[in-house]
């Protein structure tokens, strides 16, 4: 689309106006920059001062000590309040400023009372790690300042430039906006139709760009339903894979514990005819018992009623007292006698029963749990019948599969072994006829001879250049052959890398997991900085040997510089791993995309592969539906002039009318 001149001028001072707004939005970011830098470099610069003090404090001592200082005590004590007082005014305005140490905090002076007031005079071996703290401190504010100087500079001479550009711009908008408003007066009222058909043309433009847009949506919609649907494919094809390596897996199970369950049936079937032969023999056994106690129980009825007997004959005999009184009486000894027998043979018979009853409640009880061990004996080698006759089932039901397929592989067999007789009768009978014709048709085949000879010719030609093509197609399908086997040495190459980054992932792991226990030591050695740190504000609230103190300070100073250092070296090697971890990742996502790279190539090299074989399966097939053609040809015209010569023959004439039969020679 063509836009006018006024249109594209408009056009390009609007751009302009807004390339100068976002200008002017850039000049006061860029300002409000420039503000905090020299809050920053006025920060320093203080910061700098304050330290100049303090050293210019601890380097000259001396000047603070004179004849002021010989007054009364009380006065000195107050001196050096207030020379504390200060000192540490100076240091909590530093930390809360710039910020130290830990170890840095520790070292400011306290007040103290009394007659102690020379111990806070600090050595020069004392104040050395603080002066040289202070001096490191200065020198990176130094070289801050300079960095941040550099930069004020460049961004001041970016700023003129900026400023130059935006005066430039602005002369050139006003320039343009005096055009404008004489181009609109020369113009007149001559460019409304066309600013309307500007604006339609938009409104059209706008409305083609929204229908792109659509179309470009739906675009990623189906590409994302088409990544989805390849997505859920791959997961049906990994899922029937799952779910025939598991009926594998099954069947195989399945079959194992078919044998298990016979070798089982097998073990039991002789434990259960010994456990019913006891069962007869137990049962025969109770049988025997029963008899017993009831034998024993008429025995026990016949001692009770002699018992009786006995006892109603003394009670008469004891009415009888008389003359037979010692008669009697010995004869009542005698009863007497015989009754504790019979009370004693009572006892033992009744002893007799209570065991026989606890053997025949021991048998019974042997009976029971022999039965139950019986029932779930049963019971199991029901379940394993069970599963036996379910497992014969599914065997017999792939053996009834296997014999229909059998059967149909018979019947179909049977028809082609029919077929190949019909066409052997047909060949046959062909070769008779062709036989029959030959002799008679000899004098007239000479004249054909050449005509068949050419067409022989012209169909080797045919063949041989068809057999070109195939050699070729075949050398084509060996050469992607050749190139999907170098795909798979390639694939398996990268599979191989794969592992190997695998196992470099496995290491990082570990590394990683080294890394933790380095952190915990880490940690664990803040931790003891800490508790040396506690250990040397002990050390300085104590006021006893100062000097063994110092040597301990200094001691507690190397090993909290150890610790740092070592401190320092484990964020380093954490770094290091952290960036080599970072490498291997990426080396792992261009591996996983050369692998994708080289499957999508393996792919289309099968579809190729799979489109030459198809092209050459179509072209054998054309060959054979070309030479069956000709066969149905040639046996069509054998036929009619067959038919011709029969009738020539029983006419009486010749055949002599057998033309363009390039069949005769054609087997």
């Amino acid at each position: 689309m063509n836009i006018p001149p006024q249109r594209s001028k408009l056009h390009s001072y609007v751009i302009m106006d807004d390339k100068f707004e976002a200008q002017q939005q850039l000049n006061r970011l860029q300002e409000n920059q420039y503000q905090s830098y020299q809050d920053r470099v006025n920060m320093f610069q203080q910061n700098n001062k304050i330290l100049e003090q303090v050293r210019s404090h601890f380097k000259h001592p001396e000047q603070y000590e004179g004849d002021h200082l010989g007054g009364d005590l009380a006065w000195q004590n107050e001196y050096y309040k207030l020379y504390n007082d200060r000192l540490q005014k100076q240091f909590e305005d530093l930390l809360t400023g710039k910020g130290f140490s830990v170890y840095q905090k520790d070292l400011i002076i306290k007040p103290v009372s009394g007659n102690q007031f020379e111990e806070l005079l600090i050595s020069s071996d004392r104040l050395s790690p603080l002066l040289k703290a202070l001096e490191d401190e200065n020198k990176i504010l130094k070289e801050e300042v300079s960095h941040l100087s550099g930069d004020l500079k460049r961004f001041i001479g970016m700023v003129e430039l900026l400023l130059e550009e935006n005066k430039y711009i602005r002369e050139h908008i006003n320039q343009k906006n005096r055009d404008i408003t004489k181009l609109i007066e020369t113009i007149g009222l001559n460019d409304g139709e066309e600013i309307n058909d500007l604006k339609h043309k938009i409104h059209i433009l706008t409305e083609e760009n929204n229908i792109l847009i659509k179309h470009l949506d739906e675009m990623k919609r189906f590409r994302e339903e088409y990544d989805n649907f390849v997505y859920e494919n791959d997961q049906e094809i990994n899922r029937a894979r799952e779910v025939i390596e598991k009926t594998k897996d099954d069947l195989e199970e399945a079959l194992k514990r078919e044998e298990s369950l016979t070798k089982q049936l097998a073990q039991i079937e002789p434990k259960f005819t010994k456990y019913s032969q006891k069962v007869a023999e137990l049962e025969e056994q109770v049988e025997e018992l029963q008899n017993k106690l009831n034998h024993a129980k008429n025995d026990n009825q016949t001692l009770k009623s002699e018992y009786l007997h006995y006892k109603s004959h003394y009670e008469d005999l004891s009415r009888k007292r008389g003359d037979e009184n010692d008669q009697l009486l010995q004869e009542n000894n005698m009863l007497m006698n015989e009754k504790k027998e019979f009370k004693q043979q009572l006892l033992f018979k009744d002893r007799q029963i209570e065991e026989l009853k606890q053997q025949v409640l021991s048998f019974r009880k042997d009976v029971e749990t022999k039965g139950y061990d019986l029932d779930e004996l049963s019971q199991a080698v029901n379940e394993f019948k069970n599963q036996i006759q379910v497992e014969k089932q599914r065997a017999e039901s792939a053996l009834q599969r296997e014999r229909q397929m059998r059967e149909q592989f018979e019947i179909i067999q049977s028809e082609s072994q029919k077929n190949q007789i019909k066409c052997e009768q047909l060949e046959r009978q062909y070769n008779s006829l062709l036989e029959s014709s030959r002799q008679e048709l000899q004098d007239k085949h000479i004249k054909y001879e050449g005509l068949i000879e050419k067409q022989k010719i012209k169909n080797r030609e045919e063949m041989d250049s068809k057999d070109e093509e195939i050699t070729d197609l075949k050398t084509k399908i060996v050469e992607k052959d050749r190139i999907i086997q170098q795909l798979n040495n390639e694939l398996e190459r990268r599979n191989s890398d794969v592992n190997d980054f695998k196992k470099k992932l496995q290491d990082l792991k570990e590394s990683r997991n080294l890394l933790d226990r380095q952190a915990q030591e880490l940690i664990q050695l803040k931790n003891e900085n800490r508790d040396l740190h506690n250990n040397l504000l002990e050390l300085k609230n104590s006021k006893a040997s100062f000097s063994g103190g110092e040597k301990e300070y200094k001691q507690m100073l190397n090993q909290i510089r150890e610790f740092e250092i070592s401190i320092s070296q484990l964020e380093k090697n954490n770094t290091l791993l952290k960036e080599e971890n970072d490498h291997l990742k990426m080396q792992v996502q261009d591996q996983k995309q050369e692998v994708r790279e080289f499957q999508e190539k393996l792919a289309l090299s099968k579809k190729e592969i799979q489109q030459l074989k198809d092209e050459r399966d179509e072209m054998m097939q054309k060959q054979m539906e070309e030479r069956i053609n000709k066969m149905g040809g040639y046996d069509q015209g054998f036929k009619s002039r067959q038919d011709k010569f029969d009738f020539d023959r029983s006419k009486g004439g010749n055949a002599s009318t057998l033309d363009n039969q390039p069949y005769l020679q054609y087997k």
